[in-house]
């Protein structure tokens, strides 16, 4: 079933970033009332046209990992089948990681040279941008519920990550900086080198030649894309933001630039710390085969101590 609805936006842009009063929205499947309780309550207007995306994106990552949890035996026999039944979660959730980032780079890359969403930053809408983040919240959804269901395992941190990833995208749908959400999610292009490194460490090849050339490019992308790209946006995004302040919820400003800050430090921290331990890694004769800097995050978003089953490995 699909219908046509028009839906009037609650924030009407400048003239420095006009946008029509009304957007035209295709709704695949009438939403259930909690979608609907969002786009009353919280104004999440465009989730109508992207919820069921959104479902199916968490579903998706669920069979990732019961994919990966059946194919990696046979992909890794001795590697995989070596590993306690955390390491294999870990692995698992790795391989999840590796496949969304991917694909959010893929879809989100051409949703910075979109013509709607370059001329309205702030609040400028297409389907496609939406269908990009409802991808992307899919992920976060299906983040938060598994580090609720392994908050032993995992901790809390976990959690509160995902949780705090979902609703900072999920206000996407007001519509709301479609623009430079997709620039945040190239922050993404590193991490599957992060995970390649990951997988590597569990595979025996700690230390070799291949591992010290994808850590080389992991710095390189993980510099270009989040230091380099990160800070020259963020001062774009304040820019861009504070030209159409007074059309926006305070509240709302303050959780965005407060996210933008902190995120920015951590990956200054990040960046440094992880050059130190790359520096360690290769240039000693005794090194960790699970590195805490190098090892999990930020692949989903927090720094990992990896303090159970860290063996000291002569090179």
């Amino acid at each position: 079933m699909t219908s046509s609805i028009t839906s009037a936006t609650t924030i009407t842009p400048g003239a420095a970033a006009a946008a029509p009063p009304l957007i035209d929205l295709t709704v695949a499947f009438p939403p259930p009332w909690p979608v609907q309780f969002l786009v009353d309550v919280v104004g999440l207007q465009t989730l109508p046209a992207h919820w069921h995306i959104l479902l199916g994106s968490a579903v998706a990552c669920q069979v990732l990992l019961l994919l990966s949890r059946y194919l990696s035996p046979l992909v890794a026999p001795v590697s995989y089948r070596g590993l306690s039944s955390k390491r294999k979660l870990d692995w698992d959730v790795h391989v999840v990681s590796s496949v969304h980032a991917v694909t959010i780079v893929s879809l989100a890359w051409p949703q910075l040279f979109d013509p709607v969403l370059v001329a309205n930053p702030v609040f400028g809408y297409t389907h496609q941008a939406g269908t990009t983040y409802a991808i992307c919240c899919g992920y976060f959804l299906w983040d938060a519920i598994f580090s609720l269901v392994h908050v032993k395992t995992f901790g809390i941190g976990f959690l509160v990550h995902g949780i705090a990833c979902l609703a900072v995208y999920l206000l996407s749908f007001r519509p709301f900086l479609l623009y430079y959400g997709s620039v945040f999610l190239m922050f993404e292009l590193s991490t599957p080198f992060l995970n390649l490194h990951w997988f590597m460490d569990k595979t025996g090849m700690t230390g070799t030649t291949i591992q010290l050339v994808n850590g080389i490019v992991f710095l390189a992308t993980f510099f270009l894309a989040r230091i380099c790209f990160g800070f020259y946006s963020s001062y774009q995004f304040f820019v861009s933001v504070i030209a159409v302040l007074d059309q926006l919820p305070m509240a709302l400003f303050l959780v965005y630039a407060v996210a933008n800050v902190v995120l920015n430090t951590l990956n200054l921290y990040w960046f440094h710390a992880m050059i130190q331990s790359l520096r360690r890694r290769f240039a000693s004769s005794q090194v960790r085969l699970d590195s805490p800097v190098l090892d999990e995050k930020p692949a989903r978003g927090l720094i990992k101590s990896e303090s159970t089953d860290s063996l000291v490995h002569q090179q």
